[in-house]
C-alpha cells in the first residue's frame, strides 16, 4: 500500500501542486487576502476562513486527481492530455481572476461572466485596451509569478522529504474533508446543490448552468408574456414622460453630489434655478447595468419568489395606461451571447431606435457620443399622441472617457475634462 502511494505521488505530486497553486485565486480565499492586504480585515479576522477554503481546495484538488488517476493511468497519452487541458484551463481562470481581483477585488463571478454574455461590441473593444493600459497591472502579475515561482522552488526542495510532504498531504485531505462534508450539507440544507469547492471547474460549471437555466426560463418567458395588462386604477394625464438610462456613473465623481471637480456644471445648474431634486439616500443593487434594470423597470425585488421575467415591467404598464412608449439607445440593440435583458424591455415599447446594431442580418459598429439621440428623440416627438414616455438608454461614461462627450461639451477651468 505504501508503495502505490509512493507511486502515485512520483506521477502526480507536480499536477496537484500546480492545480493547487493555480485555484488559490478563488472567490472566498482571494478576497479575505485582498481584504487583509488593503486593510480592511485583520489578521485573526482572515485566518479561520483562508484555512477552510484552502483546505476544501486541496480536498477537490486530490479528488478530482485521483478519479483521473484511477480511471486513465494505464492511458499514459491520453491522461497526460486530460490533466494538460486541466491546468490550461485552470491557468486562464487564474490570469483572469488576478486582473478582476485587482480591478474589483472579488474573483471571477457569475455577474461577471453574464456581464460579457450580456454586453455588445463597442463595450468589449473599448474595455480591453482601456484597463489593459494600466502599468500597475502588468506590475501586479510580476509580483505575484514571482510569488508563484518561489512558492515552486519551496515545495521542489520538500519533495526530497517524501514521507514528510505525502503526510502533509494526507492532514490537508483529512481537513478538506471534513469542510467538503460541512458545506455539501449547507448546500443540502439550504435547497442549492451544486458542485462543491471553489476551483476553476466547478465555479464555471456551475455558473454555465446556473446562466442556461436562466435562459431556458427567459425564452420560456417570453412566449408566455400576457397580452394585455389589467390597471385596477389610471388618472394619468401627464403629457411627457422621460426615463433616462445612463451607465457606469456613479455619485463618488459626480460634482452635484460633493466631488471637488465640477463635473456636472448643467445639473448644477438646474439645481440652483429649483428645476431638479437630488436624491441623497439611493443606493443601486448592483454595480453592471443588466442586473439594475430588472430592479427598477419591474417589482421584482430581493427575497420576492421568481425572477424578475416573472413580474409585469414598466413599458407594459404605461401602455396599459394609454401612453404610447418609445425605446431610443445609443447601445447595439443585440448581445454577444444573443441574451440581451433590455431586449425584454424595448421589445414591449410601440417603438424602438438603436444608433448601433448587431444581429445577424446587419452590423453597424461605431463609436458615438450620447448627443446623437437628441435627433432620434426630435423626430419621435413628431408623432402625436396625447400621452408620451420615453426611454432614453445612454452609453454613459463607459471607458473610455474621452468618447463620451464630444468638443462642444468639454469645459475648461475644472469642468468636464476629455
Amino acid at each position: 500500500m505504501l508503495k502505490k502511494l509512493h507511486n502515485w505521488f512520483e506521477s502526480e505530486h507536480m499536477f496537484i501542486f500546480w492545480l493547487f497553486v493555480l485555484n488559490l485565486s478563488s472567490q472566498k480565499t482571494a478576497r479575505n487576502l485582498v481584504y487583509f492586504v488593503l486593510g480592511r480585515s485583520d489578521l485573526w479576522g482572515i485566518l479561520r476562513p483562508v484555512a477552510n477554503d484552502t483546505a476544501l481546495i486541496f480536498f477537490c484538488v486530490i479528488f478530482l486527481d485521483l478519479v483521473l488517476y484511477l480511471l486513465l493511468h494505464k492511458f499514459s497519452r491520453l491522461h497526460k492530455l486530460i490533466k494538460n487541458s486541466i491546468l490550461a484551463f485552470n491557468a486562464l481562470i487564474f490570469i483572469i481572476d488576478l486582473f478582476t481581483l485587482y480591478y474589483y477585488q472579488v474573483s471571477f463571478n457569475r455577474l461577471m461572466l453574464e456581464t460579457i454574455i450580456t454586453s455588445n461590441l463597442n463595450e468589449i473593444t473599448e474595455f480591453v485596451p482601456f484597463y489593459m493600459s494600466d502599468t500597475k497591472l502588468y506590475l501586479y502579475y510580476i509580483l505575484v509569478f514571482i510569488a508563484v515561482y518561489l512558492f515552486y522552488r519551496i515545495f521542489r526542495v520538500l519533495c526530497r522529504y517524501k514521507n514528510l510532504v505525502i503526510a502533509l498531504f494526507v492532514m490537508m485531505c483529512f481537513a478538506g474533508t471534513m469542510c467538503a462534508a460541512r458545506q455539501y450539507f449547507y448546500n443540502w440544507a439550504e435547497g442549492k446543490p451544486r458542485m462543491i469547492g471553489n476551483i476553476a471547474v466547478s465555479r464555471v460549471v456551475n455558473m454555465c448552468m446556473n446562466i442556461h437555466h436562466d435562459n431556458l426560463a427567459y425564452n420560456k418567458m417570453l412566449s408566455d408574456i400576457p397580452e394585455k395588462v389589467i390597471l385596477t386604477q389610471n388618472n394619468s394625464t401627464i403629457p411627457y414622460g422621460v426615463f433616462v438610462i445612463g451607465e457606469a456613473t456613479g455619485r463618488n465623481h459626480m460634482g452635484i453630489y460633493g466631488y471637488n471637480l465640477n463635473t456636472t456644471p448643467n445639473l448644477l445648474s438646474r439645481q440652483k434655478n429649483d428645476n431638479l431634486y437630488v436624491f441623497t439616500d439611493t443606493i443601486s443593487p448592483h454595480g453592471v447595468t443588466f442586473a439594475v434594470l430588472p430592479k427598477i423597470l419591474t417589482f421584482y425585488r430581493y427575497g420576492m419568489p421568481g425572477n424578475y421575467y416573472n413580474y409585469v415591467d414598466l413599458p407594459r404598464i404605461l401602455n396599459a395606461a394609454g401612453y404610447f412608449t418609445a425605446w431610443i439607445s445609443n447601445q447595439e440593440r443585440g448581445a454577444l451571447g444573443g441574451m440581451s435583458i433590455k431586449s425584454f424591455y424595448y421589445r414591449n415599447c410601440d417603438y424602438w431606435k438603436f444608433t448601433e446594431t448587431f444581429n445577424d442580418n446587419s452590423w453597424t459598429i461605431g463609436v458615438n457620443p450620447d448627443e446623437v439621440l437628441l435627433p432620434l428623440l426630435d423626430d419621435v416627438m413628431k408623432m402625436k399622441h396625447d400621452k408620451n414616455f420615453y426611454f432614453i438608454h445612454l452609453m454613459g461614461t463607459h471607458a473610455g472617457y474621452s468618447k463620451r462627450y464630444s468638443v462642444n461639451w468639454r469645459k475648461g477651468g475644472g469642468g468636464l475634462q476629455s
